[in-house]
C-alpha cells in the first residue's frame, strides 16, 4: 500500500498513461482535484472533466462506502473508489472507462445522433473491454487499500433508462430491425420489387435485379474491411424475406424455411463479398422458380406424405426406408424425386426441422441438452452438437445462453 499521498498521485499517473484510461480524483464537494488524461482521446461529448462527471449524476454528499461502478447515459462505466483517511471521507477516485465488449459500430450509431461518426467512434474503439477493466481497477483498488477487490461488494449504479445489459439487447434488436429496413443500400423499393418477385413466381426478375446489385450495394461510413460483414447480414435479411414472401405465394413452408436456412448457413461460409450477393441470387431465384411451380402444380403425392409425416413424427427416427414404406415408392426413386421437387436432399430437409424444432425446446424450456438430443432421436449428444453448430454456427449451449429463458 502506498501512504503518501502524493506516491499513490504518482503510481496513479503512471499507470493512466501506461492504460490510456482517465483516473481523476475529486474532494468531497465533488470538486476535481486532479485528472490524469493526458494523450487520451476524450469522449467528444463532453467538452471538459466537469461534464464528464455531471453525466455520472452524483448525489450531493456520496461517500462510496464501497466500490461502486457507474454507467452513464453515453454506456460508459467508471469504476469509483471512495478514498479515507482515519475513517473520515477524503474523495473519491474516477477510473475509466469501459464499455460493454458486445457492442457493434452499428449499434452505436443506432444509440446516439453523430455529426462525426469517424470522431465518436474512434473513440468508443480505444476503450478497455470490462475484462481487461476489471483486472485494472484490481490492481489499483491493491495498489489504494493493500486489499484484494471483492467484486461481490460492487455496487453497480446505472443512469441509463433501463439495464445496461438489457439496453444493449434493446440495440440488437434495433440494428437488426434497420438491417431489415434498409434492404440493400437502404433501398425500400427494391425490397419491394424482390418480394413481388418471389411472391409472385417471377424468377427471371429476381435474377435481373440482383444482376444489378453489385455496382451500388456498398454502404457509405463502413470500413472496407466491414463490408463483407455487412452484405452479409443483409443478405441473411433479404433471403428470410424472401422466404416469407415465397410462402405468401404459396410455397409450403416447411419448404420455404428450410431452404432459406440452408442458404443461410452457405452464406456464413463465404469469404467474397460477391459470391455472397450472388448465393442470395441464388437463393430468392431458387424460391421464385419453386413458388412458380407451385402455381402450376402441388407437391407429387409421395412428396407431400413424406414431409406431413416428417413433421408428424419429428421426434421420432425418421429414415428413408420408413418414408419409402409409407409413399409406397422404391426408396431411391423416393430420394431423387424429393430432391428435385423440393431442392435439397431429404437428409438436410430432416436435419433441418429437427435443428428448428430444438431451437425451440432450447428456447422456451430448461430440458437438459441431453434430452433435447435423444427425444430428437440424434445418435448422441456429441453428434446433435455438430448437426447444431453446422445449422446455427454455435453450439445449443451458446444459443441457449443467448436466446433462452432465465
Amino acid at each position: 500500500m502506498i501512504h503518501d499521498f502524493n506516491d499513490l498521485n504518482d503510481a496513479l499517473k503512471i499507470l493512466s498513461e501506461l492504460h490510456k484510461i482517465s483516473i481523476i480524483f475529486i474532494n468531497k464537494e465533488q470538486e476535481i482535484i486532479f485528472n490524469y488524461s493526458n494523450n487520451i482521446i476524450t469522449n467528444p461529448f463532453y467538452k471538459s472533466a466537469e461534464d464528464l462527471i455531471s453525466s455520472l449524476e452524483f448525489k450531493p454528499d456520496e461517500l462510496f462506502v464501497s466500490p461502486t461502478l457507474k454507467t452513464n447515459k453515453y454506456l460508459e462505466s467508471y469504476f469509483v473508489i471512495g478514498n479515507y483517511s482515519n475513517n473520515s471521507a477524503q474523495g473519491a477516485f474516477i477510473i475509466g472507462p469501459s464499455i460493454p465488449s458486445n457492442l457493434s459500430n452499428e449499434m452505436l450509431i443506432n444509440r446516439f445522433e453523430f455529426k462525426n461518426h469517424d470522431k465518436i467512434l474512434t473513440y468508443f474503439n480505444t476503450l478497455m473491454d470490462e475484462k481487461r477493466f476489471f483486472k485494472l481497477i484490481s490492481l489499483i483498488h491493491f495498489i489504494i487499500y493493500n486489499s484484494k477487490l471483492d467484486t461481490d461488494t460492487i455496487v453497480r449504479q446505472e443512469e441509463t433508462p433501463k439495464k445496461l445489459s438489457d439496453l444493449v439487447q434493446q440495440l440488437e434488436l434495433n440494428v437488426i430491425e434497420n438491417r431489415r429496413n434498409l434492404m440493400f443500400h437502404n433501398s425500400s423499393m427494391f425490397g419491394k420489387k424482390i418480394q413481388n418477385a418471389v411472391r409472385e413466381g417471377q424468377a427471371d426478375t429476381v435474377k435481373e435485379l440482383f444482376s444489378s446489385l453489385r455496382l451500388k450495394s456498398e454502404r457509405p461510413n463502413v470500413k472496407l474491411n466491414n463490408q463483407l460483414r455487412y452484405k452479409k447480414n443483409l443478405s441473411i435479411a433479404v433471403i428470410t424475406l424472401g422466404s416469407r414472401a415465397a410462402v405468401d405465394g404459396g410455397l409450403h413452408p416447411e419448404i420455404a424455411y428450410p431452404l432459406s436456412d440452408l442458404y443461410i448457413q452457405q452464406l456464413e461460409e463465404l469469404a467474397s463479398e460477391v459470391k455472397v450477393i450472388d448465393l442470395a441470387g441464388d437463393a430468392l431465384y431458387l424460391l421464385a422458380k419453386k413458388v412458380a411451380t407451385s402455381k402450376e402444380k402441388l407437391f407429387s403425392k409421395p412428396i407431400s406424405i413424406c414431409i406431413k409425416y416428417i413433421f408428424k413424427h419429428i421426434y421420432d427416427d425418421i429414415t428413408l426406408t420408413k418414408l419409402a414404406e409409407i409413399s409406397d415408392t422404391n426408396p431411391s426413386y423416393l430420394s431423387s424425386l424429393f430432391r428435385k421437387e423440393v431442392g435439397i436432399t431429404m437428409t438436410e430437409y430432416i436435419q433441418t426441422a429437427k435443428i428448428n424444432e430444438s431451437k425451440n425446446l432450447l428456447i422456451l424450456t430448461k430440458t437438459p441438452i441431453s434430452d433435447i438430443s435423444n427425444w430428437l432421436n440424434f445418435s448422441d449428444q456429441s453428434h446433435f452438437n455438430r448437426i447444431f453448430k453446422k445449422h446455427t454456427n454455435v453450439t445449443p449451449k451458446q444459443f441457449r445462453n443467448e436466446n433462452g429463458i432465465n
